[in-house]
């Protein structure tokens, strides 16, 4: 399957990144490749206002953003994500028997139902922890969402927030 000459077009990467509404801004999900330790300091509010927000994307598509309702993405409703917007996405492509999907190791990606769905709709093809493709954590030739799209958006809104 990982040799398919069509792997790229079929290959759907995804995740979540927190966008906090307050005064400060969070940059969990920005990450810098560099051979020194930039030694940052982040500051961070407690129970600042936040909006958790996930999409997947390919070498072609972008799917999302899907904004979860609830303040933290947990098992469940990861799970109705998956069932209510991704897989419908995903049967408009045509590719529910061809799509490989990727996903980071977070606690709620790793619950058992989210598991068995999974293997239910993507049979041998998703990536993750305790999936059959294992996951190279921090990699990023396997997190594009977290290595470059979160921080390009991130930059933007609060750059355009800022001026506001």
């Amino acid at each position: 399957m990982l040799e398919d000459s069509h792997m790229q077009e079929n290959l759907f990467f995804s995740d979540e990144a927190t966008f906090y509404v307050g005064e400060l801004v969070s940059k969990h999900n920005i990450r810098y490749w560099s051979e020194t330790n930039p030694h940052v300091t982040i500051e961070t509010v407690m129970n600042s206002p936040k909006l958790n927000v996930w999409c997947a994307m390919s070498k072609s598509k972008l799917l999302g953003p899907y904004f979860f309702e609830d303040d933290t993405v947990n098992g469940a409703n990861y799970l109705l994500m998956l069932e209510t917007f991704f897989i419908p996405e995903i049967k408009k492509l045509h590719k529910l028997r061809s799509a490989i999907f990727q996903q980071d190791g977070a606690p709620p990606h790793f619950s058992i139902d989210v598991r068995r769905y999974l293997d239910d709709h993507f049979p041998g093809r998703w990536i993750g922890r305790g999936g059959s493709i294992r996951w190279a954590s921090r990699s990023p030739d396997l997190t594009p969402l977290d290595f470059f799209l979160w921080g390009h958006i991130k930059n933007n809104i609060y750059k355009l927030l800022s001026k506001i």
